[in-house]
C-alpha cells in the first residue's frame, strides 16, 4: 500500500517540483505556514470593524459584560439569530486584552483559517500528496473572497474551520473503512484502522456540533457533501455500520442539549420564532418561490467564481473527464470528494433566494484544492506544447507574487478607501465626549453597531418596557426624534450622523 501511495504521489510531481522537494520537507512546510500566516495577520488592525464585523464584536462584548455564556445577548436582550459559538471564540481571544478589541474580534477568523490550512495539508499528505498539500497551503489565501474574510470579525471563516475539520475527519473515517475491507477484517492493519475510525468519527461529531452552534446552515453543508460522495463513490456500505449513525446522533444530541438550555432560560417561543424568521428570510424572495427560475441562477455562480479567482477557473477543468481520468486511484477518490464538497453546495445556495457570496465560503478549501490540481495538470499539458511553459515553477512563483501584490493593495488602498466612506471612530469619539462616562446610553431603533462598538460604554436597548431615569441619555434616529418631540420630554444635545450619513440625535430625557 505504501508503494502504491508513493507512486500515486509521484505521478502528480513534475521534474521541477521533484527538485524543489529534495529540500527538507519540514522547511518547506514551515515556509508555507509562514506565508499563510503573513496573509492572515497582515492588515488585522489596518481598518476599523466594517458592517457586520461590528455586530459580531458588540454581541461578544455584551455576552462578556453580562456574563451570559449560554446564548448571545445584544444590549440586554437575547439575540438568537446566530448560535453562540463565534461569540465565545471572540471572548476567548479577547481575554489577554481584558475587553473585545478590533484585533481580538478578528483573531477567531485567523485561527480558523490556520485550522483550515493545516487540516487540508494533513488530508493531502496522509493520502500521499505532499506537493499538492503544500500547493494548497500556499494558494488558500490568494482568492479575493479569502482576502476579504481573513482577517475579519465575521462569522463565516469560523464556520469554515469547523466544517473543514468535520468533513475531512469524515472522509478519513470512510477511507479507513474502505481500506479495512480491502486488507481483510482480521489483519493487524484493520484493527488499527478500526480504532482510528472511531477517533475520526468522534472528532467529526464534535466538529459538526461546533459548526452548527456557530451558524445554523452547517448541517446542510455537511449532509449534502456526505450524501453526494456516498452516492457517487458507491460506498453505501459504510452506513451499514452503526458508527457513522452514532456520530450523527452524538452531534445532534450536543446541539439539542444546547437548545434545551436556551429554552429553559428564555422560553421556547423566542427561540422558535427566531429560527422561523431566519428560515423564512433565507427561503423567501418577495412573492417568488425558490424553485421558480430566476436570473440569480446564472449570476450567483458567476459572482462566486469571480470571488474565488484565480482558482475557480482551473477547478472547473477538473469537472471534465479528460482531467479526472488522468489521476491515480487515490487522487481520483479525493478529487471526487472535493467535487461533492464544492458543486452541490454551490447549487444549494444558488437556489436559495436570499443569499450572499460569503455564505459559500465553506466551499473555498475544496475549490482551491481542485484549482491547484487543475492548474498543475494544465501547466503539464502546456509544458509539452509550448516552450514558454517549460518551467512551470516560474508560473507558480509569478502567481504567488501577484497574490502578494493583491494583498498589499487590498490592505494599503482598498481598506482605507472603504473606511473613509464609513468611519465610526469620529462619531464614537463625539458621543464619548458628550455622554458622561458613568451614564448608560439608551437606544431603541438605532442599529449602527460600528459606532456603538467604538463608543465602548454601557448601552441598553429601551423599548418602553420600564421607566427611564431622569437625565438619561438617548441616541435616536429621525423618526424617533419626531415622536419624542411630540411628547416634549427630551432636550436635544447634538445632531450627528451615523455611518450611513443618516441623522443620529443625542438627547437627554427630562420628564415633565
Amino acid at each position: 500500500m505504501h508503494a502504491i501511495v508513493h507512486s500515486a504521489s509521484r505521478a502528480l510531481i513534475t521534474p521541477d517540483l521533484a527538485r524543489l522537494l529534495r529540500w527538507n520537507k519540514g522547511a518547506v512546510v514551515l515556509g508555507a505556514i509562514a506565508w499563510f500566516s503573513f496573509f492572515c495577520l497582515y492588515g488585522i488592525d489596518a481598518a476599523p470593524l466594517y458592517r457586520t464585523e461590528a455586530l459580531r464584536a458588540v454581541v461578544a462584548r455584551c455576552c462578556w459584560h453580562d456574563g451570559c455564556w449560554l446564548y448571545p445577548v445584544l444590549y440586554g436582550e437575547p439575540f438568537l439569530t446566530k448560535p453562540p459559538g463565534h461569540y465565545l471564540a471572540i471572548i476567548l481571544c479577547s481575554l489577554p486584552w481584558g475587553d473585545v478589541t478590533t484585533v481580538s474580534a478578528r483573531l477567531p477568523s485567523v485561527f480558523a483559517a490556520g485550522a483550515v490550512c493545516l487540516t487540508c495539508f494533513v488530508l493531502l499528505y496522509r493520502e500521499g500528496f505532499f506537493a499538492w498539500g503544500v500547493g494548497v497551503m500556499l494558494s488558500l489565501p490568494l482568492s479575493l473572497l479569502w482576502m476579504d474574510k481573513v482577517p475579519s470579525a465575521e462569522i463565516d471563516m469560523t464556520l469554515t474551520g469547523w466544517l473543514t475539520l468535520a468533513l475531512v475527519t469524515w472522509y478519513r473515517a470512510q477511507a479507513a473503512s474502505l481500506k479495512s475491507r480491502t486488507d481483510g477484517e482480521e489483519s493487524p492493519q484493520t484493527q488499527r484502522r478500526v480504532s482510528w475510525r472511531w477517533g475520526y468519527l468522534l472528532a467529526c461529531a464534535w466538529s459538526l456540533a461546533a459548526a452548527t452552534l456557530t451558524k445554523w446552515p452547517a448541517p446542510a453543508f455537511f449532509l449534502l457533501t456526505v450524501a453526494s460522495y456516498t452516492v457517487l463513490s458507491r460506498q453505501a456500505r459504510f452506513w451499514h455500520s452503526g458508527r457513522p449513525w452514532l456520530a450523527l446522533v452524538l452531534a445532534a444530541g450536543l446541539c439539542l442539549l444546547w437548545m434545551g438550555g436556551v429554552i429553559r432560560a428564555v422560553g421556547p417561543e423566542l427561540l422558535l420564532q427566531t429560527l422561523g424568521q431566519e428560515a423564512a428570510y433565507r427561503l423567501r424572495s418577495g412573492e417568488t418561490p425558490p424553485w421558480v427560475p430566476s436570473p440569480r441562477w446564472v449570476t450567483f455562480p458567476l459572482v462566486v467564481g469571480a470571488a474565488l479567482l484565480p482558482w475557480s477557473i482551473p477547478a472547473m477543468l477538473m469537472v471534465f473527464p479528460r482531467y479526472h481520468r488522468r489521476l491515480p486511484g487515490s487522487a481520483r477518490r479525493l478529487a471526487l470528494f472535493l467535487h461533492c464538497w464544492s458543486w452541490p453546495n454551490l447549487l444549494l445556495w444558488t437556489l436559495v433566494p436570499n443569499h450572499n457570496v460569503r455564505y459559500v465560503l465553506p466551499i473555498a478549501p475544496a475549490v482551491v484544492a481542485l484549482g491547484v490540481l487543475g492548474a498543475h495538470l494544465l501547466l503539464r499539458d502546456l509544458r509539452s506544447r509550448w516552450s514558454a511553459f517549460r518551467y512551470p515553477l516560474r508560473w507558480w512563483a509569478g502567481l504567488l507574487l501577484c497574490g502578494l501584490l493583491a494583498k498589499v493593495v487590498f490592505v494599503e488602498i482598498v481598506l482605507p478607501l472603504r473606511t473613509a466612506r464609513r468611519n465610526p471612530l469620529p462619531i464614537a469619539a463625539t458621543l464619548q465626549a458628550m455622554v458622561p462616562k458613568d451614564e448608560t446610553l439608551y437606544i431603541d431603533k438605532l442599529k449602527d453597531d460600528g459606532v456603538l462598538f467604538y463608543y465602548a460604554r454601557a448601552v441598553q436597548r429601551w423599548r418602553g418596557a420600564y421607566p427611564l431615569p431622569e437625565g438619561a441619555y438617548l441616541a435616536l434616529i429621525a423618526s424617533e426624534w419626531e415622536q419624542w418631540q411630540q411628547r416634549g420630554s427630551v432636550r436635544l444635545i447634538a445632531r450627528l450622523h451615523d455611518q450611513q450619513g443618516d441623522p443620529l440625535l443625542l438627547v437627554q430625557y427630562q420628564p415633565r
